[in-house]
C-alpha cells in the first residue's frame, strides 16, 4: 500500500513565524530543525521545495522524521509540529522515599554486624528490607 503524501501549504503568517524561529536561534535545536523541514517542504512554492530525500541529506535527519513532521503539521497544526507532545501518563512513581533513604544511610554509617568488617550491598539489603 503506498504511503500517503502529506502536502504542506504554509500561510504567510506561518512562514514568518517559522523564519523567526530559524533566524533567532533562541528555540531548541529540534524546533529549529522542524521549522527548517516545514519551510523547505512548503508546497505553496513548488520551485523552492526540496524532495524529502534531498532534505534528509542536507539536514542530517531520517526520511521518517521528515514524513512525521509533515504528517503532524497536516493533522494537528503548526504548534504540534514544532513542539513535543505533553505526556499523558505521569512519570513512574519513586520507589525509594526520603524516610527509607535516610534509614539506609543511617544503617550504612552505623557499625557493621558482628562477624563483618564493613557493610556491603547484600548486608544492607537484608538488614533494611
Amino acid at each position: 500500500m503506498p504511503r500517503k503524501n502529506y502536502q504542506v501549504f504554509l500561510t504567510p503568517d506561518e512562514m514568518s513565524i517559522l523564519e523567526n524561529i530559524r533566524k533567532n536561534g533562541i528555540s531548541s535545536a529540534k524546533t529549529i530543525m522542524h521549522a527548517n523541514i516545514l519551510l523547505n517542504t512548503n508546497d505553496s512554492f513548488p520551485d523552492k521545495k526540496k524532495s524529502n530525500r534531498e532534505l534528509a541529506e542536507i539536514l542530517g535527519v531520517s526520511l521518517p522524521t521528515i514524513n512525521n513532521v509533515r504528517r503532524t503539521y497536516c493533522e494537528e497544526g503548526l504548534e504540534a509540529a514544532l513542539n513535543r507532545k505533553t505526556r499523558l501518563t505521569p512519570e513512574s512513581m519513586v520507589k525509594i522515599t526520603g524516610d527509607f533513604e535516610a534509614h539506609v544511610i543511617a544503617t550504612a554509617l552505623s557499625p557493621p554486624p558482628k562477624g563483618y568488617s564493613k557493610w556491603n550491598l547484600r548486608l544492607l539489603a537484608e538488614h533494611c528490607i
